[in-house]
């Protein structure tokens, strides 16, 4: 596996939500960009976090970047989180309803495409899937909270 920059990955990261998520999600459904910051951890290696809110909804809309690291590839993460507690993970969400073809498209895969398509692409779909699938639970319509699998670490 190819060693990315993390340098390149987040600038690049930052560009993708500042020119797809952000005014996007305010105009069409009123979440404000709350904050990002980097959070480190040991166990599964350093991340960032992109904040949205809906103040009127109480829900709260979580972008998530792992970059590249030990075997891993660079992925995303999605969560919609209600105030009061709960939240729902967008990647486990496509997984448990066997929407396979839509999850894979959370990883990294430098043998089918550049790190820059797949980052591009990346924000194009989940646009898409804003606007589709998940526009009822973004609007509040819907929701569904979704365990976190532990997988023997807790």
């Amino acid at each position: 596996m190819e060693k990315l920059s993390n340098d390149f990955a987040l600038d690049l990261v930052d560009r993708n939500i500042k020119k797809y998520m952000t005014t996007f999600l305010l105009d069409r459904f009123g979440y404000r960009f709350k904050r990002e910051e980097r959070i480190p951890d040991d166990l599964i290696g350093d991340y960032y976090q992109y904040k949205f809110l809906n103040d009127k909804l109480k829900l709260e809309l979580t972008i998530l970047f792992h970059p590249q690291r030990m075997k891993y590839p660079c992925s995303f993460d999605i969560y919609l989180s209600l105030k009061g507690g709960g939240s729902m993970r967008m990647r486990k969400h496509l997984q448990n309803n066997a929407l396979d073809s839509k999850f894979h498209r959370f990883s990294y895969n430098e043998s089918k495409q550049s790190f820059k398509e797949f980052v591009d692409g990346f924000f194009i779909f989940i646009r898409s899937e804003f606007e589709g699938y998940f526009k009822d639970y973004l609007t509040g319509n819907k929701f569904e909270d979704t365990p976190i699998d532990w997988v023997g670490m807790k």
